[in-house]
């Protein structure tokens, strides 16, 4: 009722009739590959006893419903809760009521802790108890995350709790690496530190303090709320992990990943081969989000020009756009910034570490398949490289650094990734089925190449894009909001005065 009785007034352009067609054909393509898909299944699906357990155990022969409500009934309590939280948000949304939103979310947790946490009581089994620790530097991590998430939620400045909650993952990280996993201990670091800086580029248009009103009872109930959560959470995973009957799956993973993947990093080989199909719907879904909040933070950013600082007529300092052209330097995005914003010290270190930061990012991409590394952590490891000279140089200098469409360069990574999937069919094998290929080179020796490498080269192409496109959407674009805010106060005070 409130929008206008059409979409659009305008005649199809071209670049509809394209788009029309794209849509078209990726829809073909998804029909096609579900087709194929149950081809590639190496072993017996688990659903083939569904039948007669329908029957047995669930008393029923409607073996979809019987699924539903008995035997992933699991499964589907957790949709309803997704349901119902979603449901929340977008009524909040369209509602714009903070109180509203908060009692919509009070209910629906309450809900989750009286009846799955009332099931786990009465599901507690009084076996063996969990194993707190395997040495005692587990115990000390452990207590300053418990520590920084407290202070987190009694911090009244954003900022200390932005460092706070990055406390709380770098020791998450910690706790890996003495559990033995490295490759999860270095993904974690790095989504910690672009997490960082993420929040901290979005804290410049947010008040220093979260508020200043005094506690109320009310607030006292949603931290109750918030612990009874956590100790129901913290149960379900207990409960989870200690009602196994059958051998785990993964017990085979360092022996598959070296005769079937050819390699020996289980996780990336987990990530590329074992499970690939669920990497790809995970980019997938990570390009459609990336698209999504860039579209809903401004909605013109994806597809702005990209401005070099040669484009620039009279660029801060004095110095003409000739003398820029005249003079080229590798780090000419600083000269675009005021000279109380620059920092000299931070462009000389910038100059110093940014090739070494890519090119380790190439290391841990090639090197993924058999050490700690993959496309996802070489991915963010470039995307902080990217960071590095945005914050040395500012929004041009992102723009010398990569003068490249982010969305175009997720394309492409999606594209590589679907691809190297497709490709073994060519050869008549099943989709993303990876090969091994040894060669020996003159000088460099004896080379193992998995062609699964090219399915992580698109991983890494998505990441990069999606960095990118972060940082000119929460970095150049609030950098414009903010220089327009002054040169409007600017000329406003040019007025009065």
């Amino acid at each position: 009722r409130t929008l206008p009785p059409y979409f659009s007034d305008r005649p199809l352009a071209a670049s509809r009739w394209v788009r029309a067609a794209l849509g078209l054909a990726v829809g073909l393509t998804v029909a096609g590959i579900a087709l194929v898909a149950p081809g590639a299944r190496m072993h017996l699906p688990v659903s083939k006893d569904f039948a007669e357990e329908a029957y047995s155990f669930g008393g029923g022969k409607n073996i979809v419903n019987v699924t539903l409500v008995d035997i992933r009934a699991w499964d589907t309590m957790g949709e309803i809760s997704v349901l119902l939280v979603a449901a929340t948000g977008v009524a909040s949304l369209v509602f714009l009521s903070r109180r509203a939103g908060a009692i919509y979310l009070s209910v629906i947790l309450v809900v989750v802790v009286l009846l799955p946490g009332g099931a786990l009581l009465a599901a507690a089994p009084g076996g063996a108890a969990p194993v707190a620790w395997d040495n005692p530097a587990q115990l000390v991590v452990a207590v300053v995350v418990i520590v920084a998430a407290v202070l987190t939620t009694r911090s009244r400045r954003r900022l200390k709790a932005v460092v706070m909650v990055g406390v709380t993952g770098y020791g998450t990280a910690m706790l890996f690496l003495l559990h033995g996993a490295p490759d999860l201990a270095l993904t974690q670091v790095l989504v910690e530190t672009v997490s960082l800086v993420v929040f901290v580029l979005v804290l410049r248009r947010l008040p220093e303090y979260f508020t200043d009103r005094p506690l109320t009872r009310g607030r006292f109930g949603r931290m109750a709320i918030g612990a009874l959560v956590a100790v129901a959470v913290a149960g379900f995973m207990l409960l989870a992990t200690g009602a196994r009957t059958a051998e785990p799956v993964s017990a085979d993973f360092p022996e598959e990943a070296v005769e079937f993947g050819g390699g020996k990093n289980i996780v990336n080989v987990t990530l590329v081969d074992i499970r690939a199909w669920d990497t790809m719907g995970e980019i997938a879904v990570l390009v459609a989000a990336a698209t999504g909040v860039a579209s809903l933070i401004f909605i013109g950013t994806r597809t702005s020009k990209i401005r070099r600082v040669r484009d620039i007529v009279t660029p801060t300092g004095g110095s003409s756009g000739a003398d820029h052209r005249r003079r080229p330097v590798w780090l000419p995005g600083g000269r675009t910034l005021a000279p109380e914003r620059r920092s000299i010290i931070f462009e000389v270190v910038t100059r110093l570490v940014f090739h070494t930061i890519v090119v380790f990012s190439l290391y841990l991409l090639f090197s993924g398949h058999n050490a700690p590394g993959g496309g996802f952590a070489a991915g963010l490891v470039t995307g902080l490289a990217l960071v590095v000279r945005y914050l040395a140089g500012g929004r041009y200098e992102l723009d010398e650094a990569a003068p490249v469409d982010a969305g175009a360069l997720m394309g492409l990574g999606l594209v590589v990734a679907t691809v190297s999937g497709l490709a073994p069919l060519a050869f008549g094998g099943a989709v993303l089925q990876s090969a091994t290929v040894d060669l020996h080179l003159p000088l460099l020796g004896d080379l193992h190449v998995v062609t699964s490498m090219f399915f992580d080269i698109g991983v890494y192409l998505v990441v990069v894009g999606l960095l990118l496109d972060l940082l000119r959407s929460l970095g150049s674009g609030i950098d414009r909001h903010i220089l327009r805010e002054e040169e409007a106060a600017r000329a406003e005070s040019e007025v009065i005065s």
